[in-house]
């Protein structure tokens, strides 16, 4: 999240910017890898919007 923090901070946290950073996220050893990924990016992001005062974007589906 270090790295999504440095590269966005500055532009207010683009939610489409932020989601799209990751393109993937896999494993071998844990089939649902991507998923949790992307699922904690999706939190990770509500929260900076939260703090920042901006609305929340559409919520993660899985």
């Amino acid at each position: 999240m270090q790295v999504l923090r440095y590269n966005f901070e500055d532009y207010g946290y683009p939610e489409g910017g932020v989601l799209d950073f990751v393109e993937q996220a896999s494993s071998d050893f844990y089939p649902e890898f991507g998923h949790l990924v992307k699922q904690r990016i999706y939190r990770w992001l509500g929260g900076r919007l939260r703090e920042s005062g901006q609305r929340r974007f559409v919520a993660f589906s899985s």
